[in-house]
């Protein structure tokens, strides 16, 4: 039997139940976000989901005060032609309608509405990882500036995500202590997947880290490896914002980081890598996301049909038609 300190714990962490009538729209999402939160749902994911639901107050000017049956009396198919109208991207349409699905759906469980609602789900084009070629790269690792910092720091994330691959978000999250220098190695403890990951870097990864490290962070307080220009933990924009000045300097017109990942992948395979390491080495969970990158080489497929065993044996002789 409980005690009474323990009983009154107990009560505190049953939850209100709340009905439609009892709270706005806006603290009807709030209640769902903390749940979320509270179930260790990732930062990254939570502002995703707050995005979507923002936007879907912008379509239909939703107020703070909205009540949950104003706010739900809107379909899909409306979200999506406001959306459609402003000339978003199909697939980003799709997000939008994906992350706010997962509201409804919590709204639904908890009786605050009535019925499911499916989320649409629009036709994209499916399109080829784009990776930076070899004319881009070459001016990406040509000079830069050792006295600076923010570009120190740019050099040395594009050479560590062309070796290894690594996401952007990854890369922020590194501190100096998951560095093994006398290895070699990096631990990326926080990722996409939640799966901590083990990274071998390449000799030349291994020589570019270490000049940034003696140049800017050898003898000093700072824990993460690529911080912000005060020393503290940078955004994953702030990255990307660096990086665009760098493209933009150099007259690198692909100046997305995330395509840097695609030109290791690219590179990986046009080398002799096979898709199944390069899963791994990417931390994919499912093989379908590996696979985009082997029809970058159908064309090169097409040809390797030419190395066949009836080829070995008759391929060498013509044959002519019979005379009658």
């Amino acid at each position: 039997m409980l005690s009474r300190k323990e009983d009154g714990r107990v009560a505190k962490l049953k939850r209100k139940r709340y009905t439609a009538k009892d709270i706005t729209w806006e603290q009807a999402y709030n209640l769902y976000e903390e749940e979320k939160s509270r179930y260790n749902v990732s930062e990254k994911t939570l502002f995703n989901y707050r995005y979507a639901f923002t936007k879907w107050n912008k379509v239909f000017e939703l107020g703070e005060d909205a009540s949950i049956e104003a706010a739900t009396a809107y379909s899909y198919d409306e979200f999506v032609d406001a959306l459609r109208a402003t000339n978003i991207k199909p697939e980003s349409i799709n997000t939008y309608v994906r992350n706010i699905n997962h509201f409804f759906h919590w709204l639904e469980a908890g009786n605050f509405i009535q019925g499911r609602r499916r989320g649409i789900v629009l036709k994209v084009e499916d399109t080829l990882p784009k990776f930076v070629e070899d004319q881009e790269v070459e001016k990406l690792l040509g000079e830069y500036d050792r006295n600076d910092f923010t570009e120190s720091r740019c050099y040395t994330i594009i050479c560590l995500m062309l070796a290894t691959g690594i996401r952007v978000g990854s890369a922020a999250e590194l501190l100096i202590s998951d560095w093994d220098r006398k290895e070699g190695i990096l631990t990326l403890r926080k990722t996409k997947t939640r799966r901590q990951q083990v990274i071998y870097l390449p000799a030349s990864a291994q020589e570019v880290l270490d000049r940034y490290y003696f140049d800017y962070l050898h003898d000093t307080n700072i824990k993460y490896l690529f911080p912000n220009y005060m020393g503290d933990k940078i955004s994953v924009i702030g990255l990307e914002k660096a990086h665009r000045k760098f493209c933009e300097k150099r007259g690198v017109k692909n100046n997305h980081l995330h395509s840097l990942r695609h030109a290791f992948s690219y590179y990986y395979i046009r080398n002799g890598g096979d898709l199944y390491r390069l899963q791994k080495m990417l931390n994919h969970t499912s093989v379908r996301s590996t696979m985009r990158y082997g029809r970058l080489f159908d064309s090169d497929i097409a040809n390797d049909f030419e190395k066949n065993i009836l080829n070995d044996f008759i391929g060498t002789h013509r044959i002519t038609k019979r005379k009658h």
